[in-house]
Formats: structure tokens, C-alpha cells, sequence
């Protein structure tokens, strides 16, 4: 499937221009000096969307262009410009065409084709720094929006008993599966659909959500209801301007904030559920 590109020019810093638009399901931005570029699949650029975008854009006085990306150039220009991402000495995230890490403590093979989670956004290495403080030995896990299955693989290689990964996007789940089957993990599950579509009889002991707020506020009640009394949350994708609405909607279902890390314009945190 193609991907649609959008490069939004707008006399503002590019970090307000993602904020702006954070509301249309684009799925990854590349800021620019004068502008970003904002990613959405082919098949969610509807006429719709075109011209809902067009009239928003015109609004808030921005210009755009658009290109279409073919899916085998966006697999060609990842291989070209990949690097492997070392977060300390917990995990090295790399392609396998990367020579292997020889001082860390988890290797990730990751191979990304199109979807999110390589370790050089913000919000992934954010999300893998605290879960390096976490116990996962025996526990339930799911991954809610995993992309590449890089957080799944992680939570297993911890010691998760069982994770759940799952992901709306048919072309993340398929990614994740070719990476689970790579870093030969057994005990993970990739399920495409979204949190609300799950069992509620599915509980978990850790839940991870690297996405974006306007999911993450949306979804606050279908996490509730899958997460175990005391049982720790993860939440990342969400930019430092959006923090106190973050917070205050998970605090206010039943949520304590433990702790809370920046890196950019990025925030994750960690929360225990006292319901």
C-alpha cells in the first residue's frame, strides 16, 4: 500500500504545526526547518479527509503539498538510512543487516518497513526506558499500537509470561509478526483490531500505549477496564504542550502518576491503576 505525504509549510515552530494537526490520523511526522512532513496511508486519504485537511490547513493559514510515496521506496529509503539506537546499556535496536551489540542488554532485530517503532523517535526510546524499570517476570502484557512489535519483543525478552500486541493498522501487525518470527519469540500474540474489540475478560498486568492523545483520551476506559487493580501503565506519543490533559484524564479514572519522563517534546509516563 502507498503512503501519503503531506509537507505543511506554516510560519510557526514545526513542533506546533504536529500539535495542530494532531487531530487527522496521520501515523508520523519529520519536522522540517520551515514546516513537517506529516505520513498517512493511502487508504485512509479519502476525499473526506482531502478536503476536511484543505479547509483546516487554509484555516490556520498553513500551505501544503502532497506526494505519494510507493510502499517498495519507503522499504529502500528505511534499508538506506537506518541506524541501530542503543538506550544505554538495557537494549540496542537494529536491522539485521546491523553487526550484533556486543555490551547491552537485549539485542532487537527490527526490520520496520512502514510502521512506527525503531527506537529513533522519542516517545519509543522514552517508552523503553521505563519499562526498564519494571518487572515483567510472569506477567500479562499487552501492547496497545504496537507497529513493529519492538515494545512486544522487549516485554517478552523481560520475561513476560504473555503479550498481547495489537494494532489497527493491517501493515503494522504484519510487520510485527515478521519481527516476532526474527527475534524468535513464542510467547507473543499480534492481534489487528483495537483495544474496545478485545474480551473484557482479557486482563492484564501491564498495559504499554505508545500512540498519540487523542487515541490515548479516547481509549481511557477501555484501558481501565483491561487492566488489573494495581496493575502498571505505560503511556507515550503525546507532546509536553498536551501533558495536564493527559494527566488529568488518568488521574481522574483511577490512575497515580509514579513517574513521568521527558525527552524533546515528548513525555511518557508511568502509572498504577488503584481501581
Amino acid at each position: 500500500m502507498n503512503t501519503i505525504k503531506f509537507t505543511i509549510y506554516a510560519d510557526m515552530d514545526p513542533e506546533m504545526i504536529i500539535a495542530i494537526i494532531s487531530g487527522f490520523p496521520f501515523h508520523s511526522f519529520v519536522e522540517l526547518e520551515h514546516g513537517v512532513e506529516a505520513y498517512i496511508a493511502e487508504n485512509e486519504c479519502s476525499e473526506g479527509f482531502i478536503q476536511g485537511i484543505d479547509s483546516f490547513l487554509l484555516e490556520h493559514q498553513m500551505s501544503y503539498m502532497v506526494d505519494v510515496i510507493k510502499f517498495e521506496n519507503w522499504n529502500k529509503k528505511w534499508e538506506e538510512n537506518f541506524e541501530s539506537v542503543v538506550v544505554e546499556d538495557f537494549c540496542c535496536i537494529r536491522a539485521d543487516f546491523h553487526k550484533p551489540p556486543t555490551e547491552v542488554k537485549f539485542d532487537l532485530i527490527i526490520n520496520p518497513k512502514m510502521a512506527f517503532g525503531t527506537g529513533h523517535h522519542e516517545t519509543t526510546r522514552i517508552v523503553i526506558s521505563l519499562m526498564r524499570t519494571i518487572d515483567f517476570m510472569g506477567k500479562q502484557v499487552l501492547d496497545f499500537g504496537t507497529g513493529t512489535g519492538v515494545l512486544a519483543i522487549l516485554a517478552e525478552k523481560s520475561g513476560a509470561l504473555r503479550i498481547l500486541a495489537i494494532d489497527n493498522d493491517p501493515l503494522a501487525t504484519e510487520n510485527a509478526h515478521e519481527n516476532l518470527k526474527t527475534n524468535h519469540c513464542v510467547s507473543t500474540e499480534i492481534k489487528t483490531g483495537s483495544i474496545e474489540e478485545l474480551s473484557k475478560e482479557e486482563i492484564f498486568d501491564i498495559i504499554i500505549a505508545n500512540i498519540n492523545l487523542n487515541v490515548l483520551t479516547a481509549s481511557v476506559e477501555a484501558i481501565k477496564g483491561r487492566i488489573k487493580p494495581q496493575g502498571l501503565l505505560i503511556l507515550s506519543g503525546v507532546m509536553q504542550i498536551h501533558r495536564d490533559l493527559l494527566l488529568q484524564t488518568y488521574q481522574q479514572a483511577g490512575f497515580e502518576i509514579h513517574q513521568l519522563l521527558e525527552e524533546g517534546d515528548w513525555i511518557g509516563v508511568k502509572c498504577i491503576f488503584q481501581g
